[in-house]
């Protein structure tokens, strides 16, 4: 409970420059915050997806490579990093202890440690590349509830393509890379040309419709049971008085 979700972050607050395995901690606080994020927020349709992605997509591009020549640094690594070391990086590698080599916010990331590099250090994703394309795959499973469809594998497995993208131009390059640069176009791309080929994209784009006018007629005349509840349906009450002729009076 509410305990426990604070011992673990002052656990991680205070072994994070100490314990080599804090970043577990702090992946696992990324990992909670992304599903409560994906369990509240929810696109009611691929147009909406597709707009928010769009917007998303050209924000961070402009944030990972636009932003360093305009502000002399990244701002989307600074902004998911938190407050790193004020110190230069010579200073901090010879007293990495030192207050000016410490930060002071959560990150906003995940960390995964390279595995073949002999110098260590870690791989970041951000949280907002893990929710963003999560809010389109999401929508894709509650489709396949309701439809009876596939798109969630589709959707999953393109996500899983543009992040190892990502990771291999990161790898090249040596430079960070939007992640989303990768992901957006594999994801809607992946979902575009299957629900088209399945014929199904118009209801996609506008979102699928739950009200069904039958299905709610028959639970109300269940619910208010036999002729009762049909008269209830069409208007006029049970058990009305009549006139001689077996009218009812309106």
């Amino acid at each position: 409970g509410l305990a426990g979700g604070l011992a673990l972050a002052l656990g991680w607050f205070s072994s994070r420059e100490s314990w080599e395995l804090a970043f577990l901690l702090q992946d696992l606080f990324g990992v909670c915050l992304c599903v409560t994020f994906l369990s509240v927020i929810r696109l009611p349709s691929a147009r909406v997806g597709f707009l928010l992605l769009s917007l998303a997509f050209v924000y961070d591009v402009f944030f990972v490579f636009v932003s360093p020549l305009v502000f002399n640094e990244s701002v989307m690594v600074k902004v998911a990093q938190g407050s790193g070391p004020t110190a230069s990086e010579s200073y901090c590698e010879k007293y990495p202890r030192d207050a000016a080599c410490r930060s002071s916010e959560l990150p906003m990331l995940l960390l995964c440690p390279r595995l073949f590099d002999y110098m260590g250090g870690f791989t970041m994703l951000g949280l907002g590349d893990i929710v963003l394309p999560g809010l389109l795959v999401a929508f894709a499973g509650r489709f396949d509830a309701r439809a009876g469809s596939s798109y969630l594998e589709f959707v999953v497995c393109a996500y899983g393509f543009g992040l190892a993208m990502a990771i291999a131009a990161v790898n090249l390059s040596g430079l960070g890379q939007p992640a989303l640069l990768y992901i957006v176009p594999c994801t809607l791309g992946t979902l575009f040309v299957k629900a088209r080929h399945d014929g199904t994209w118009p209801e996609l784009w506008v979102g699928p419709t739950d009200s069904k006018p039958d299905q709610l007629l028959n639970q109300l005349l269940k619910k208010n049971g036999g002729d009762q509840g049909k008269n209830l349906c069409y208007g006029s009450a049970p058990n009305q008085p009549e006139d001689t002729e077996g009218n009812p009076f309106l």
